[in-house]
């Protein structure tokens, strides 16, 4: 998530799948709770001031990152604990089950967190699902330019002459689907037509190849 906040702080609409990691589905995010412009927790989502904000070690790491600090007998009666992304105290014998500790809850309220917490709130969305359906289609496009028209591995160099292979690989998959979708009485002239044109288009590549070889040569 660090890069993530790298590219949503310079105001780009960044939109990628969110993963979480071994966190519950139906643990609620940060995004349920109340922040000021400092970056400070004002409320819980049940309506809970914290006690205090501290600078605390963060679990399995080093990094000592802002924790906001909870009331630990409001936290162990409250009716949505299960769900809730607070953290128990740690001094508590394995298996001991929050309800059961003694000590405030804290949260860590890195901007990190709060950002990944929001993005996942977000793609459970149905516009967030609908507007991201669109990558399968052009990912699988991609995947044929790479694996049928080798769009991967390029004979050439330089931005003209690689748009140009571009285009003609692009071209050459364009008609291939147009000539599966118009299958019938013309497919064995169709597929004539295809070779003919696949062929010209690789030697058309190959000469470029040369051509560039040539010129490298030269210039030294």
């Amino acid at each position: 998530m660090p890069s993530a906040f790298k590219v949503m702080e310079q105001e780009i609409d960044f939109m990628t799948p969110v993963n979480r990691g071994r966190v519950p589905d139906d643990r609620m995010g940060r995004d349920r709770f109340e922040f000021d412009s400092d970056g400070l927790v004002t409320r819980c989502p049940k309506g809970h001031r914290p006690t205090d904000h501290r600078i605390l070690c963060s679990h399995n790491t080093t990094r000592r990152p802002l924790h906001a600090v909870f009331d630990g007998d409001q936290c162990r009666s409250c009716s949505i604990l299960d769900q809730c992304p607070v953290r128990a105290p740690n001094h508590r014998d394995q298996g001991c089950r929050p309800q059961d500790t003694i000590g405030n809850f804290r949260l860590e309220i890195t901007p990190e967190l709060r950002l990944r917490d929001r993005m996942y709130s977000i793609q459970q969305t149905t516009a967030w699902k609908d507007r991201y359906s669109i990558r399968s289609g052009i990912e699988a496009t991609i995947s044929e330019l790479k694996r049928a028209h080798g769009m991967g591995r390029l004979r050439v160099r330089r931005a003209v002459k690689v748009c140009l292979a571009v285009a003609c690989k692009v071209t050459a998959c364009n008609i291939k689907r147009w000539a599966k979708a118009h299958t019938g009485r013309l497919g064995k002239e169709l597929q004539r037509l295809l070779d003919i044109f696949f062929e010209y288009l690789n030697v058309f590549e190959v000469n470029i190849s040369e051509m560039c070889f040539a010129s490298s040569k030269k210039s030294c």
